[in-house]
């Protein structure tokens, strides 16, 4: 195990801007979970060309043109996980106009990145004459392409970076960007992740057994056999209080700490390492002095995979299945599917929501608990109930983990 780096953390989240199949707002997302109505289509039962013709079932925005959020020309032309990444970056320049634009930097999660657009331009080189090849494609095969597309579409040019640990990606660049904010390198630091879907790789990863070919696969359930893709981009403006204060900008809630570890031998046990999440988790409490029984909702990376959601489930009843009143859990990815760099963020995004609205979602239609996981608190419905702190935890299967805690700011405690 490489052990974790820590931090900075403690800024405040002033505003989110997110695009997702489940909604364009917080609340939007936020009401689709407490419905509990996975947003994917099933795949057909059956195929006539066989199972490996079938569209793997995914939740997919429908009807996403990034004309409405982006009126310039040459926006059609970027990949679309650059346009669901400014799609989300749009709402967030509206309230940012009084900030330098040289003084506002970007942090992008993404799991796939460019692997899309590399694939397309390979193709087209391939099988096109030369003159025939698509010259736009090359510029988004730059594995920093949708990060730097953001930067450019809005002018923020402190800096931009992009962060890529599978699923674990945007809450790792949530991270990166409370440790730059920290270190002074900008006012306001856009932080958070985007990806579209990829057949093409969810093909590959259901013939590996990752992803599943029952679309009825629900994390922490008893039907789960593996993931369910999707797609979305989710961005937050983080800032320091005392810049949230000077500029009047509402304090939504307060990122108290982050904790980032990377765990090779991950992948390779069955059970997942429930050791190492919760060695995660408990250190991420320690930082922040924070005991379990200050917890009110932990929201879990679980995806529907077997080992990776046992070893989860196990992880969080070691750390806080002893506190009394262990804290409710809420496995967004049940509604979402794996949105792998947007994941983690839309995960921040439904805790903060959870906060505002003193509502926690529940279980998605169609759950069956699995009676050899540990009994965790996850509401049969939405449960009216405040939540001060909140942690939220992001695997990738490849042993990247981040854990972060948020917490209640001052004003919606008085609220």
């Amino acid at each position: 195990m490489i052990e974790s780096r820590e931090p900075a953390g403690d800024c405040v989240v002033t505003a989110v801007g997110l695009i997702a199949p489940a909604g364009r707002t917080s609340r939007g997302l936020h009401d689709r979970l407490c419905r509990g109505d996975p947003c994917w289509r099933p795949s057909p039962a059956s195929p006539p060309g066989g199972a490996e013709d079938v569209e793997p079932a995914a939740a997919s925005i429908g009807g996403f043109n990034i004309k409405e959020f982006l009126d310039r020309r040459g926006s059609k032309d970027l990949s679309r996980t650059s346009q669901l990444a400014c799609a989300a970056a749009a709402p967030l320049a509206g309230g940012l106009k009084d900030v330098a634009p040289e003084a506002i930097g970007i942090v992008l999660g993404t799991g796939w990145g460019s692997l899309p657009s590399v694939v397309a331009f390979e193709w087209e080189t391939c099988t096109l004459p030369v003159r025939q090849v698509n010259p736009l494609l090359f510029a988004e095969t730059v594995s920093n392409a949708p990060a730097g597309q953001v930067s450019i579409q809005f002018g923020w040019s402190a800096f931009n970076l992009t962060v890529s640990s599978g699923a674990a990606s945007g809450l790792a660049a949530i991270a990166e960007g409370s440790d730059l904010l920290s270190a002074g390198r900008a006012e306001v630091v856009i932080a958070g992740g985007a990806d579209a879907i990829n057949f093409e790789a969810l093909r590959v990863l259901r013939a590996e057994g990752t992803a599943a070919s029952d679309p009825g696969s629900l994390p922490f359930s008893r039907s789960r056999s593996g993931l369910i893709g999707g797609e979305g981009a989710c961005l937050f403006a983080l800032e320091s209080p005392a810049s949230a204060r000077a500029r009047g900008a509402p304090e939504l809630a307060r990122l108290r700490g982050a904790r980032l570890r990377y765990t090779p031998e991950m992948d390779a046990s069955p059970a997942g390492c429930p050791d190492a999440v919760a060695a995660l988790l408990q250190d991420l409490l320690d930082g922040t002095g924070l005991g379990a029984r200050d917890i009110q909702l932990v929201v879990a990376s679980a995806c529907g995979s077997p080992g990776g959601d046992r070893a989860e489930a196990r992880a969080i009843d070691a750390v806080f299945g002893g506190a009394p009143g262990q804290p409710m859990v809420v496995a967004p990815k049940g509604v979402l599917g794996e949105t792998w760099g947007a994941s983690g963020p839309l995960a921040i995004a439904a805790a903060v929501e959870s906060m505002r609205a003193r509502r926690v979602p529940g279980r998605p239609r169609g759950f069956a608990p699995d009676p050899e996981l540990p009994p965790l608190d996850i509401p049969s419905g939405p449960r009216e109930a405040r939540v001060r702190n909140a942690v939220v935890l992001a695997r990738s299967g490849a042993g990247h983990l981040v854990a972060v805690l948020l917490s209640e700011t001052e004003d919606r405690h008085a609220a």
